[in-house]
């Protein structure tokens, strides 16, 4: 807080030995019933990749997540794909047991999807499809990062990435997971800015009025604004009228015969 002392979810995060951004994501897998989930999804973050990325073009996290969760239901751990990483399952597993059995009784019962508990972790990271041709996608800072050619996460509109590399223009993404726009309305509203902005459209030489709602630089929805304030409707109008001058603005035959009856 201000005075420097722990919050109470800074002091809930600290019963982690975890980077902040995956506490928080413990945290709300715990706050929804779903601990276990969590943990797997956390240590899958923070103890690497357990497929071998020669041989998978994938970079969803959701399908390393049920391989994982197959693979620690074993009693005895039989890797024998070349596509895995052996030597992460072990660890995997380990740090899933460690953060197991911490959290209290959860507040919220409802069932939340992998991009939404990653979301919670990386709001940074959300991204919205530039082109499915490409695999290229606009992060919420405004930088824009690429999957894989071959990658089925490319039809998706919304993802959270999780890891990609830096590039010197346009990074890759190795760890994705789809989101969708319901889910982040309905379960990360605080994320969420909304401005409204009245201006002179030049192209369709008109005064629009719309309410905007987006995360960082990507806007998800815009919707009309019905009753604009006076003085910003009246600085757009005299825009427009600097921009194309008053004579065309009024350029029809009704409010010429107006001002023709004004002038007498």
């Amino acid at each position: 807080d201000n005075s420097g002392k722990l919050t109470s979810t800074g002091k809930d995060m600290a019963r982690y030995s975890l980077p902040p951004r995956l506490a928080r994501l413990m945290l709300k897998a715990c706050a929804n019933g779903q601990e276990k989930t969590g943990a797997v999804l956390a240590a899958l973050l923070s103890d690497g990749d357990i497929f071998n990325r020669n041989f998978e073009p994938s970079s969803e996290i959701s399908l390393r997540m049920e391989q994982l969760q197959r693979l620690i239901s074993r009693q005895r751990l039989e890797i024998k794909s070349h596509r895995m990483r052996r030597e992460q399952i072990s660890k995997i597993q380990r740090t899933v047991k460690s953060l197991t059995g911490k959290s209290s009784s959860p507040t919220n019962s409802e069932n939340v999807s992998t991009g939404s508990l990653l979301l919670a972790a990386y709001p940074d990271r959300f991204a919205c499809r530039l082109s499915q041709k490409t695999g290229s996608y606009k992060l919420a800072s405004g930088r824009v990062v690429s999957l894989g050619v071959h990658d089925p996460l490319c039809h998706c509109d919304y993802l959270v990435i999780a890891e990609a590399d830096a590039g010197e223009k346009n990074g890759r993404i190795f760890l994705a997971e789809p989101v969708d726009l319901e889910t982040i309305f309905m379960e990360h509203q605080q994320l969420i800015e909304t401005s409204e902005e009245t201006y002179w459209c030049k192209k369709k030489e008109k005064v629009i009025s719309i309410r905007r709602e987006q995360i960082g630089q990507i806007v998800l929805r815009e919707s009309p604004l019905t009753n604009p304030p006076e003085e910003l409707l009246s600085n757009a109008t005299k825009e427009g009228i600097e921009q194309i001058g008053l004579k065309q603005l009024l350029s029809n035959s009704k409010t010429e015969q107006f001002i023709l009856r004004v002038n007498l």
